[in-house]
Order: C-alpha cells, then structure tokens, then sequence
C-alpha cells in the first residue's frame, strides 16, 4: 500500500465492490451493481484484472482506475503473433475531490500509475484505454510507460428511416441469420481462425471471449445475432440499444461473404426490440479495405467522434513480447466493444 499525502493507494478485492458501485454512481450517475463488476474483473475470459483505488484520510473509496486482460492476434503473412494487454476501464474520480492533486492531473492519475506498474509487474506488457483528447491521463501515461502512441477513433453513423428498411431487403441470398440459443452450435473458434488474418492485428475474438463479453454480462447482455451459409458461420454482430440510437457494438465477417453483413444488418433493424431505432452507430477503422467498401455499402458514413474521444497504447518497450506501436496505430481493428464503453 502506497500513500500520496493523506490519501492511500492501494489494489482492491472483491470485498470492496460495493464501494466500487458507490464512487461509479457518483461519478457518472447512473448506476453497475457489484454483479457487473465482479464480472468485469474477475470473470474474465483471460484472467481476472486489476481495481486500483486512491482512499481519502477517512478510508473512503474516492478514485479508481481498472484493468481487464485480454488477448491479442496480430497475422502478418505466414506468421502469427499473440499477445496480453490490459484493457483500462472505469477511470473516475468522486466529484468532491476532483481538484485534489490536481497539479499532477487528479487522483485517478495515482490510481492509473499504480495500474500501470502492477500489469508491467504481472508480465502484462501493454495496455490501451479510451480517453478525451487533451486529457491529462495522456501525461500520465507518458510518464509511466516508456512507449506510447495515439489512435484516432473512426465514428460511423446511419440514419434509419422506415422507408430505407422497406426498400431494403436482402433476399433470396443463402443466408440464415440466428440468435440464441441456435447460435450455441456455431463453431466460434474455427471462424476466428479462418478470418483472423484478414484484419491484421485485433483482439481474440473465439467462443470463450464473445460469451463472456456479449452474452454473460449481468441484467444486459448484447443482442448478438450471426449468419451463416450452408450452415457455415459467416459473420456475427453485437448491438445495443440507447433510446432511439443502436450500437453496432462489435462485428467480425468472413471477407468471402460481402454480402453477409447487409443481410445480418438489415434482420437485427426487424428485430422486434430494435426496430424503432432511428440511428445505427459504431467505431471501426478505416481498414481493412473490403471492410471499409461493406460500411460504405451499408450507408454508413463517416462522422465526427461525439465525444472526441481518441485511444492510447502504452507500453513496456523491454517487454519480449508485444505489438510495436506502429502496428496497433496502423493495423489495429478495433470496434466499441474493446472499450468499456459497450
């Protein structure tokens, strides 16, 4: 246990999740129950993570900075790389104390160092985060990872009318598009391994990972739909609904298929829950190509980051085994599933 003047910094248990749930609703206004974060951090599909925590003079939890492992594949050629970083989650500050250490860029800068030093310590040699553009976690970063580099994040939107989905209609075209429980028969891993290397560099997207991240998450789990052909798994999505706005949350298609993401697309806007959403959303990359002409394809267009928000990639550059920072700037596939912001 480290101390910053009168405030503690130490890594937090499971035992303290209901503080944990306290500071998050105080810091964003709404509200995670300790089933959502035990989930988070402990159950994850590639080991438990990280909770950082910053108390005050009185013992009270008032800044925390998470991580959560997760795996990455980078295929270059005949070669293929895999990697474990940590993912940087649920960076908050209790407002009362927002201005403390406010010279060294806030109290979650303690919690974020400590992160930082205890997944160098466990052999996890990078870790990535969404963060404001401008923001004084980015110094905090620079000065506690010997290796960094900035991401701008792709925005893309479409507007949905009832009109476009009337005249949209993909049929006849071989395709079958399933929920749960069907989807259980999928066989997730050999469709990871048969696309992998047509996006470069991203995360391991295999059974174990989508279960956990979209189907296993506490009193929300995502809509995730997949497609097949001739009973081959074609492409899968995940989406979530925030009033009249969907989520394209996360998706991975088989390049061989163009016309798979039109026809998953066009059946989760007829789902019955989704169908009044009037705005399809998402973070992809402008890469790689055939993925690029799909979104095009689909209507979807480029569009300011609401919220200009940008990604980092800190690391350990002494570390054996890690993607140069050139990769992850220029290779990565990301969507808004690999933040915690889905």
């Amino acid at each position: 246990m480290d101390s910053s003047g009168d405030y503690t910094i130490q890594q937090l248990t499971v035992q303290e999740l209901d503080e944990i749930v306290e500071l998050f609703r105080g810091a964003y206004g709404h509200h995670r129950d300790a089933d959502y974060f035990h989930w988070k951090y402990r159950l994850g599909a590639h080991g438990a993570g990280i909770m950082a925590g910053v108390r005050d003079p009185g013992g009270k939890l008032v800044a925390h900075c998470g991580g959560c492992p997760a795996r990455f594949v980078e295929v270059s050629g005949a070669t293929t790389r895999e990697y474990t970083g940590q993912q940087v989650a649920d960076v908050m500050t209790a407002r009362a104390h927002r201005r403390v250490a406010a010279g060294a860029g806030g109290l979650f800068v303690f919690c974020l160092s400590d992160l930082i030093a205890a997944s160098f310590e466990r052999g996890i040699p990078f870790m990535w985060g969404v963060v404001p553009d401008g923001s004084p976690i980015l110094h905090c970063y620079e000065r506690h990872a010997n290796g960094h580099t900035l991401l701008q994040l792709d925005y893309w939107k479409r507007e949905l009318s009832p009109r476009w989905l009337r005249r949209w209609r993909n049929r006849d075209s071989g395709y079958r598009v399933h929920m749960s429980p069907a989807i259980d028969a999928l066989d997730w891993d050999e469709f990871f391994e048969r696309v992998a290397s047509a996006y470069g560099l991203l995360a391991k997207r295999t059974r174990d990972y989508v279960d956990w991240r979209h189907r296993s998450r506490p009193g929300d789990p995502a809509h995730l739909f997949a497609v097949t052909r001739q009973g081959r798994l074609c492409g899968w999505s995940a989406f979530r609904q925030i009033d009249d706005r969907l989520r394209w949350g996360d998706a991975l298609f088989d390049p061989d298929e163009p016309k798979a993401a039109a026809v998953l697309i066009e059946h989760a806007l007829r789902h019955p829950s989704l169908r009044r959403c009037r705005v399809l959303e998402g973070w992809f990359p402008h890469r790689p190509d055939w993925w690029l002409q799909q979104l095009h394809d689909l209507g979807m267009k480029p569009a300011p980051e609401p919220q200009s928000l940008c990604a980092i990639y800190a690391c350990d550059v002494d570390a054996a085994e890690l993607p140069a920072a050139d990769s992850f700037r220029e290779r990565l596939y990301y969507t808004l599933a690999d933040t915690d912001l889905f």
